[in-house]
């Protein structure tokens, strides 16, 4: 009676062994589908290929050149007028120092005034 058991067990186990087989063929039908679209995006690739080359023949002009190397003489330019600020800046620094010494005649003023407030009712 036992061993009856142990075999009907072993068949139902086979049966769904098959069923999952059966569901792997419907996945590699798929696959099939998704192939074809790449064929697709690989065309779409030779398109941009050809943009490419228009932007490298627009780089090898010779006036892109000469402007670059007009920007760099400006260059030379804006770094000596950055040592003109630099000094500006030390003039500052003593003008600074004077503002000071007015703030404190100011804080000796404002002790020595004593506000009056008059309130009126109507």
């Amino acid at each position: 009676m036992k061993i009856f058991v142990a075999d009907v067990y072993r068949i139902s186990i086979r049966a769904g062994g098959d069923d999952l087989n059966a569901g792997g063929y419907d996945l590699n039908a798929g696959g099939g589908d998704l192939r074809a679209g790449g064929d697709d995006l690989n065309a779409d690739g030779d398109d941009l290929n050809t943009g490419g080359d228009d932007l490298n023949a627009g780089a090898d002009d010779d006036c892109i050149n000469a402007d670059g190397d007009d920007l760099k003489a400006s260059g030379d330019d804006l770094n000596a007028g950055g040592d003109d600020l630099s000094a500006g800046g030390y003039d500052l620094c003593s003008d600074g120092y004077e503002l000071s010494g007015g703030g404190d005649d100011l804080n000796s003023n404002s002790c020595g005034k004593n506000a009056r407030v008059y309130i009126f009712k109507i």
